[in-house]
Order: structure tokens, then sequence, then C-alpha cells
């Protein structure tokens, strides 16, 4: 019983950056961002353009690469719709969109607030894609992940990042 609490507070999202405890929520405000990077223990590290990244199993099927999310000026007021799309050649290679995730406010040291939205995968169409000879293509390529997030107040905020695919 024990090790189930434990883990059940090591996995806990909401306020992963700080000691302070839970925040209510996160305010909207006219300066939005969306990071697209990863989550490591407990710190949110935002990809570099032109890192390596690996490809993994998408949730919708298929292949992605794994993404967590920071976002600034969004509210965390309800939960979030998150549009999830690779761009290869200017072309998209798949389009997904995730309802009704939980943007949880985090807090980081320096008293800095920004949402967060973990678990999601940026991924390619298993329609296009449906061998690992298919997805062998992308070895080494530039791909631009792009992240859309839209709050239960209907604001729209994206970010991009240029990854670089390590087949």
């Amino acid at each position: 019983m024990l090790t189930a609490l434990l883990l059940f507070a090591c996995t806990d999202d909401r306020n992963v950056d700080s000691s302070a405890g839970p925040i209510e929520a996160c305010t909207a405000s006219a300066d939005t961002l969306v990071e697209i990077g990863r989550v490591g223990g407990t710190l949110f590290t935002p990809f570099s353009d032109g890192e390596s990244v690996r490809l993994e199993s998408a949730p919708q099927g298929g292949q992605g690469v794994s993404v967590a999310l920071r976002t600034g000026g969004v509210s965390t007021e309800g939960a979030v719709d998150v549009l999830l799309e690779p761009y290869w050649n200017g072309a998209v290679q798949g389009s997904f969109v995730s309802e009704g995730l939980p943007l949880y406010c985090t807090e980081e040291d320096n008293g800095d607030q920004y949402g967060r939205v973990t678990g999601t995968v940026v991924g390619f169409d298993p329609d296009l894609y449906v061998t690992d000879d298919d997805l062998a293509v992308l070895d080494g390529e530039t791909i631009d992940l792009l992240v859309g997030l839209t709050s239960s107040d209907g604001a729209y905020a994206e970010g991009h990042v240029d990854v670089v695919i390590e087949f």
C-alpha cells in the first residue's frame, strides 16, 4: 500500500517543479506560448531545433514523437484539445486531435507559472507509414512538429520545433 501511495505521489504532474503545493489555476493572458519538449524526472526540457528524437508507439496507432507541452498565458481552467501534426518537406504527415486533456498548472523555482500536458505523441499517419520500412525513409530527416492547443475558453496557441528523426 505504501508503495502505491509513493508511486502516485511521484507521478502527480500538477506541481512537479515546486514544493509549495498545488496551484489552483494558471490564468489566461494575451501573450501565449506553447513549448514542445520532454519531461525528465520532474523538469520540463524544451526540444532544441535540430535535436535528434526517436520514434515511439503512438496511442492512435503507428509511430510518432513522444512530447510534453509547456504553455504560458493559457488558462488551466478546464480541459484542452491538442492538435498534433508532423510536417516533412512542408507536407503534413499525420493529423490527430487529442480532446479533453488535463492542463495542469505548475510553478517553477523562480515563481513562473506554466501549464503542462504530458503523455502525448505527435504521430505519423499509420495509413501512410504502414511498415518499419516506410518509416525508415524518415531516418535523419528534419520534421517540423506542430502542436496547437485550444483551451476550454476557446483560446488557441501553437508551437513548432524542427527535430531530426533517429530511427
